[in-house]
């Protein structure tokens, strides 16, 4: 046991001694490869670091959009569904003049003419709404 534990020793020393006359030699050349290791593996992990900083901005941008256009969505559905409401109010008293039998054939065109100008008018005010609508939706993205 104490031939095996003299060996033993005997060759810690052996290789200590060998690994310090290594080190003593390229000690220059061991300082400046771990120093590049360093700063390379620096440079690597603020890379990942920024780019991790960007999905997540990306990502918290991305669901601020969506909620913006819900708010946009609304918005547009409740102007619109307020005009659809009066265009249809326009279209059935149009049917009701048209129908009418007391009225002269004058007063119907006259009237009938109102009101289809009215439902044009009401149709275009409709469609600066959706695309006003549509480009501060396309906006966002």
């Amino acid at each position: 046991m104490k031939n095996l534990l003299a060996m033993l020793l005997a060759l810690v020393l052996t290789t200590s001694v060998c690994s310090a006359a290594t080190v003593k030699t390229n000690t220059g050349a061991n300082l400046k490869n771990a120093i590049k290791k360093d700063v390379e593996a620096t440079k690597k992990a603020i890379k990942a670091d920024v780019e991790k900083a960007n999905k997540d901005k990306k990502a918290q941008n991305k669901s601020a959009n969506k909620e913006t256009k819900a708010k946009l969505k609304a918005q547009r559905d409740s102007q619109v569904s307020t005009i659809d409401n009066q265009i249809n109010q326009k279209k059935q008293q149009l049917n009701t003049v048209k129908k009418s039998t007391t009225m002269t054939e004058t007063e119907k065109t006259i009237k009938t003419r109102a009101y289809e100008r009215q439902i044009e008018a009401l149709e275009a005010r409709k469609a600066r709404i959706d695309e006003a609508y549509k480009k501060s939706i396309k906006a966002l993205d």
